[in-house]
Formats: C-alpha cells, sequence, structure tokens
C-alpha cells in the first residue's frame, strides 16, 4: 500500500508543475514563436512512353522526360517510321510492350513485372499467343 502511496504522490508532483505552468499567470507576456511553414515539394515527375509502328514493328522508347509531350516527341523520333505512334507512357511508374503471334499489348504498372502482367493479360486478349516482353521503361 505505501509503494502505491508513494507511485501517486510521485506522479502527482511531476504532473502538476505541468499543469500549472500551462496556464497563464497575470501580467504574463505571451512570447510567440514563429512558425516555420514546411512546404511539401512533391518529387519531380518524369515521363517515358514507347511508341510502335503498325506497318513494320518498329518500336521507339524514351524514358526521363519532364513532360509527357517531350516523351511522346521523343518515343516517336526514336521508332523512325512515319506511322509510329505511342502505345503506352507513364508518369513515375513502368510501361511495357509485349507481342505474340497475331497481336501485341502494352501497359504501364507500379513496376516491371506488373506492367508486363497487365500487357500480357492485354496480348492475350487481343487473341495474340506466345506473347513476350519486347520493351520497357520506368522512370
Amino acid at each position: 500500500m505505501r509503494s502505491l502511496v508513494a507511485i501517486v504522490t510521485l506522479f502527482a508532483m511531476t504532473a502538476l508543475p505541468a499543469v500549472a505552468s500551462a496556464r497563464p499567470h497575470r501580467g504574463h507576456r505571451h512570447h510567440h514563436r514563429h512558425q516555420v511553414q514546411v512546404r511539401y515539394d512533391p518529387p519531380p515527375s518524369a515521363y517515358g512512353a514507347i511508341s510502335r509502328s503498325a506497318r513494320t514493328g518498329r518500336i521507339g522508347w524514351s524514358y526521363g522526360y519532364s513532360s509527357l509531350g517531350e516523351a511522346q516527341l521523343a518515343a516517336t523520333n526514336s521508332c523512325g517510321e512515319s506511322d509510329c505512334l505511342v502505345v503506352a507512357w507513364e508518369q513515375n511508374r513502368c510501361a511495357a510492350l509485349v507481342e505474340g503471334a497475331g497481336a501485341w499489348g502494352s501497359a504501364s504498372g507500379v513496376n516491371v513485372a506488373d506492367a508486363e502482367a497487365r500487357a500480357l493479360d492485354a496480348c492475350a486478349a487481343e487473341g495474340g499467343y506466345g506473347c513476350r516482353l519486347v520493351r520497357w521503361v520506368c522512370h
């Protein structure tokens, strides 16, 4: 019983000064500290794209661009064919292109494996078989 009284007394002695100091005193000047404004700057976006020529099957790609338009233009330019179109793009993620007999598929995902799995599903949905990864890009 004595130890319980001692613990309660010790707690009361340590808690009271903190509670008492929290109350303003008459004639006490409040000193406001300047609050520091913390600004959140999200990480810079990085874009990538994959392009493909329907006529020749030639592909082009890009990654690490600061805008989607720049990434798409770089991907179509690197493809080198007049009919190259962007078939997949990513922003701070990954994109993949797979091709198989009779079809191809593309997708983006949180990582290469996710993008590839989604692209394989797209290829199979188009009737492709033996679909395999041809190209991937990540931020």
